[in-house]
This record gives structure tokens, sequence and C-alpha cells, in this order.
């Protein structure tokens, strides 16, 4: 099958018997893929633009995944976050908001992948070398501040937060090992490097979540691997 005319350049391409990139990274990650607009599409994700950030902030090349948590005083509706993101007074917001901590899972997409999310600090946007780079950041849904140390993320948190991060991968090249230092490319939680906050001390997105990190880096590998073996591409392919 070919791929659809909005898809992302990358996954246009197609394999010996006409399967398109698209398909076949769908078919791995359940459903996920990137358009051409840099926005998450199947799956359960949903584009919410937070206007005129979405349209308007610098555009950046995708380097890491920062996971974090919404950390609010109780259990925070997705509807409500992207309410706050796009109040005139506020200055910062995510890509995503990953909803589903009781049950149902979405990804909330605000912010376009190719531009400045503002929610981590330095790793916000950099220049290396006259490219400009940023990280990709995920708001979870979570219980409530209280209950941060032993929330883990709910399996349709990380069948979508796993599905997202395998199409990011594919398309920008970026790897899904840890980040070996706050520039590095790879899959990281907030609290991992101090340039990635304002704030010190902070936990984010807590004990439980950040121990299952291993977890989505080694199904995300097994994901790249499985989509590489069926179209030839290899990790790191597309970096810049």
């Amino acid at each position: 099958m070919a791929a659809s005319h909005d898809a992302h350049s990358t996954l246009r391409k197609t394999v010996s018997d006409g399967s398109s990139w698209q398909e076949i990274l769908m078919f791995i990650t359940g459903g996920y893929w990137i358009d051409q607009s840099h926005w998450m599409r199947g799956g359960v994700a949903r584009s919410e633009p937070v206007l005129p950030e979405a349209v308007t902030q610098p555009y950046i090349s995708p380097r890491v995944a920062i996971l974090h948590t919404n950390a609010g005083p109780r259990k925070t509706k997705w509807e409500s976050l992207i309410s706050y993101w796009r109040r005139a007074d506020v200055t910062g917001e995510a890509h995503f908001q990953v909803h589903g901590v009781n049950g149902d899972a979405a990804i909330v997409q605000a912010i376009p992948l190719n531009r400045r999310a503002d929610c981590n600090a330095k790793a916000n946007r950099w220049s290396f070398n006259g490219r400009s780079y940023g990280a990709i950041s995920f708001e979870t849904e979570d219980r409530g501040y209280p209950t941060l140390p032993t929330t883990p993320w709910s399996l349709g948190q990380l069948d979508a937060m796993i599905g997202a991060l395998t199409s990011i991968c594919v398309v920008y090249g970026m790897s899904c090992t840890e980040p070996a230092t706050w520039s590095s490319s790879g899959i990281g939680f907030h609290s991992r490097f101090q340039e990635w906050s304002i704030y010190k001390g902070k936990t984010c997105p807590g004990a439980a979540r950040i121990a299952q990190m291993a977890f989505i880096r080694d199904k995300v590998a097994s994901n790249l691997a499985a989509f590489g073996a069926a179209t030839g591409w290899r990790c790191g392919q597309g970096a810049v």
C-alpha cells in the first residue's frame, strides 16, 4: 500500500513488495505515524494545537525526548491542561499530554514536533554547528503530586508513548537509548539532568515512573529492530 499523501517524506519510501514505510511503521506501533506537518497521527493520538505557539515557536531538529509528569495537586484532565497552555499569560507548554492513568489512554499533541516547546529549560532549543536542536516533551497524567513515588504509568500510557517514540526515532533519527549528557540523543526523564529544569531538587516524573524508563527504551528498541529488518532503516538514519 502506498503511503498517504500527507505522510512525512521519510515514510513515503517503499520496500520491494510495494509496502510503504508508513504502512510498516503503523503495523509495528499499533497505528502511529507522523505527517508532513510534524503531527502524530493514528493510534490514540489527537491534535489540539496551542495557538499561536504551534505556528510561531522557533523551529527545532528533534534530538531527545523528555518524559514528565503533571505533578499538580490532583489528577488533571487533558482538556484542562490544554486550556491552561492556551492562556495568554502562560509561557510554558509541552508537545504532548498523555492521558489515561486510570484507563483509556489518549496522546494529545499541542505543538508540532519540529517547533520548540517550553518546559525543558536549556533543552527547549539549543544550537550546535549552526543547527537548532530541541527536546520533544511528554507531559503525562498522574493522580497528583502526593502519589508520584508510587504511581506508575498505566499500560495505556506506556503503549501510547512507546508507539509515538518509535515513530519519532524513525522519522527524526533520534536514539532510543538513555542520553549520555543533557544534549545527547535519546529518551530521558525530566529530572535526569539539571539543564532540563529550572527547579533544583525536582524528582519528575517520580520514582515509580523512572523505574519504567528501561522498559520503555527496550520496547522502542525492539520496535525499531523490527522496522529496520522490514525496511533496511538503520538506527540513527535521518539524524541531523
